[in-house]
């Protein structure tokens, strides 16, 4: 039931920007949910062709990085945008900007 749910979010979420790079980016406070998301995310993609959609698992946050009520912290932050512009980067390098 969660992974249709997932598909089904997609789904509109593509409705809505038929041209976006979607990159769902989870995991700075746990990974539980990760393979769930990432097999949805794959079965999305299988069942709809779309090549702009994937999954990013991002670093959990370190404990003694942490911020306020043990949320994840600036090195942490700094970490994750480090994955995230690696992860981009390479998308736009192999793939036509949707902008132009």
């Amino acid at each position: 039931r969660f992974e249709e749910s997932v598909i089904s979010f997609l789904k509109k979420l593509r409705g809505y920007n038929e041209k976006a790079y979607i990159l769902w980016a989870y995991g700075m406070c746990d990974h539980r949910m990760a393979p769930y998301l990432d097999n949805a995310v794959s079965k999305y993609k299988e069942e709809t062709k779309d090549g702009r959609v994937d999954f990013q698992i991002l670093p959990v946050a370190v404990p003694m990085w942490n911020g306020c009520n043990e949320h994840p912290g600036e090195k942490d932050h700094q970490l994750t945008a480090q994955v995230l512009i690696h992860r981009l980067e390479s998308f736009f390098k192999n793939h036509e900007y949707y902008g132009k």
